[in-house]
């Protein structure tokens, strides 16, 4: 072994881009001259250093040897020289220097997995972890690099579909050449550029063709899990044939893998999420939809269990596959269905009542509860049957002590639940119950008011549960909430037809409001409805069409129509108590 240190190395290094340059001046370089005697003894001097320790020495002779087009075994030499210095993160840099990443690039491209498969090993797993360096990734991108690597999988994938096969020696530089893949995909500036090259599009083919790979299949996962992040990579996999039931497939195959189960999880979570077509794909199909509930179920009693282990399923993968089926529940044409299965219902009843689950899990349970019940055609369901068991375990959630997300995640729930008459009664006859939801009211986040009036509307609807609320200062909460707004005009809407529903039975409004909350109601209304102090717009003119078109005016507009109506209706009552 040849070692310089020191000033030697530095020197040598020195010496070697003079030789580098040389052959440049002498066209020497991109263009293989094998008859070249001069090439010849400069190859046979050049391999003298390819075993020296000190790296830079080792990659100025690495870029003269790319840049005199080596191949076959010598090329495979020069690769794994440059795997061996890619594998100090501390060397980085030495690969944003000179043209050494283009001339790698120039030589994989010319190279075939199948007839210089250990060249290819060693420069992809070189790449592979070069481009955990975010400036390696974007000069790879730039040089056309990402291009190459899907065009090698392409390659690959049409010998295997072509042969049913591939050579063995064939899948070692896959695994590489996908593990750069996935690295490159953590740019999160380029995954549209993922899709874009076809890269979406070979690794789907790639899992269909190469299932039996454990260690392969997990490199195409999660580079497909980071991609499916990315609205145009979504669109890119449900386009291609048969990925969503293969991703099924694979979570059936393997569900010993923790690691696929939570990537595939979190892939088909981001697809149920931003697409309908994905939704209805897959839920819609029953063998898919069963495979899922399957998945869900196991999930589920292994954490029961609590069997959860590096090799089974963690609350971190019943995270992921519940948000499976929250995401698919927003289809009209599945989330029903859904609704009535026992396997969805019990995982998520049996996590809303064990008091050990994180809240991460509990608020997945919350999400998934809170679609299924949106559908009025759940009426029918399974749920339906089962409302009031939920009812009860998801009464501890609006605790005090519970986080605000909680909070109104539960009131979410119970929003949809309330609009069956059984969960009404149930709520209404719970001690306490209603003076939470009604100081809820008070408390400053916003969002907690929305779900908390949304309750308190399904409420106010019921005859039962009005005087029970009047009796608690329900008014008058009411009336401070829609004096102080702020034009959050959603928020008004729905507080105007609290207070309707609250009127909805009286025939005497003085039985439930004295003369100050009157009056201040009316004002506080008839300033809302001010049009012309709100937006500009004086009694009897046409509003301007640049006014109109503001979502402002329009939400406002929405609030009038509701407003009005009330406001009439406490006139009407104020003009019989002047008669």
């Amino acid at each position: 072994m040849t070692t310089f240190t020191g000033s030697d190395a530095k020197e040598i290094e020195a010496t070697l881009r003079k030789v580098y340059s040389a052959c440049e001046r002498a066209e020497m370089l991109g263009r293989r001259q094998t008859s070249n005697p001069t090439r010849a003894n400069l190859l046979q001097t050049l391999f003298l250093f390819v075993e020296n320790e000190e790296q830079r020495v080792q990659m100025q002779v690495a870029r003269i040897l790319l840049g005199l087009q080596v191949m076959g075994s010598n090329l495979s030499s020069v690769c794994k020289l440059l795997f061996k210095v890619s594998r100090s993160d501390q060397n980085d840099k030495l690969f944003l220097q000179d043209n050494i990443l283009e001339l790698l690039l120039e030589r994989l491209g010319a190279a075939s997995l199948m007839e210089d498969s250990e060249a290819c090993v060693y420069g992809y797993g070189a790449l592979k972890c070069i481009t955990l360096e975010p400036r390696i990734v974007a000069r790879v991108r730039e040089l056309g690099g990402l291009a190459l690597m899907v065009l090698h999988l392409k390659l690959t994938n049409l010998m295997a579909n072509e042969s049913s096969s591939v050579p063995e020696k064939v899948q070692p530089a896959l695994f590489q050449l996908t593990g750069a893949l996935r690295h490159m995909a953590s740019d999160q500036a380029g995954l549209p550029f993922l899709a874009s090259c076809g890269a979406v599009a070979q690794l789907c083919r790639t899992l269909q063709l190469f299932p039996n790979d454990p260690d392969l299949v997990s490199n195409v996962v999660r580079t497909l899990s980071i991609a499916s992040m990315d609205e145009t990579c979504c669109d890119a996999i449900v386009a291609q044939q048969g990925s969503l039931k293969n991703f099924v497939f694979l979570l059936q195959k393997y569900p010993e893998r923790q690691d696929l189960v939570v990537r595939l999880s979190y892939a088909l979570g981001n697809l149920m999420a931003r697409s309908e077509h994905a939704r209805n794909q897959l839920l819609g199909d029953d063998s898919a939809r069963n495979a899922v509930l399957s998945v869900l179920e196991r999930c589920y009693q292994e954490d029961q269990r609590g069997t959860a282990s590096p090799l089974h399923a963690t609350e971190d993968v019943l995270v992921k596959v519940l948000r499976v089926v929250a995401n698919a529940s927003l289809s009209e044409a599945v989330g029903p269905g859904l609704a009535d299965s026992p396997e969805v219902l019990s995982a998520v009843h049996g996590v809303l009542s064990n008091p050990g689950a994180s809240e991460e899990l509990v608020l997945g349970a919350l999400l998934t509860l809170n679609n299924l019940s949106f559908y009025p055609s759940a009426i029918e369901s399974q749920l339906a049957e089962q409302q009031l068991s939920f009812a009860e375990v998801l009464l501890p959630l609006l605790a005090q002590d519970a986080s605000v997300q909680v909070t109104v995640e539960a009131l979410r729930v119970f929003g949809n639940l309330s609009r069956w008459k059984e969960t009404r009664t149930f709520l209404l006859n719970q001690e306490g119950l209603s003076d939470r939801v009604v100081t809820l009211l008070s408390e400053g986040d916003q969002t907690i008011q929305y779900v908390a009036i949304g309750v308190l509307v399904n409420l106010l609807s019921d005859p039962y549960g009005r005087p029970a609320l009047r009796s608690i200062g329900i008014i008058s909460k009411l009336i401070d909430l829609i004096e102080t707004q702020n034009n959050d005009w959603e928020l008004a809407s729905l507080t105007c037809q609290a207070i309707w529903n609250c009127l909805a039975d009286i025939s005497d409004l003085a039985s439930i409001m004295n003369e100050h909350q009157t009056d201040k109601l009316a004002n506080t209304l008839a300033d809302l409805l001010d049009e012309e102090k709100l937006f500009g717009v004086k009694e009897g003119h046409e509003v301007p069409e640049h006014v109109a078109k503001t979502f402002e005016y329009q939400a406002w507009d929405e609030f009038a129509s509701v407003a009005t109506n009330l406001l009439e209706r406490l006139e009407s009552f104020m003009d019989q108590n002047c008669n």
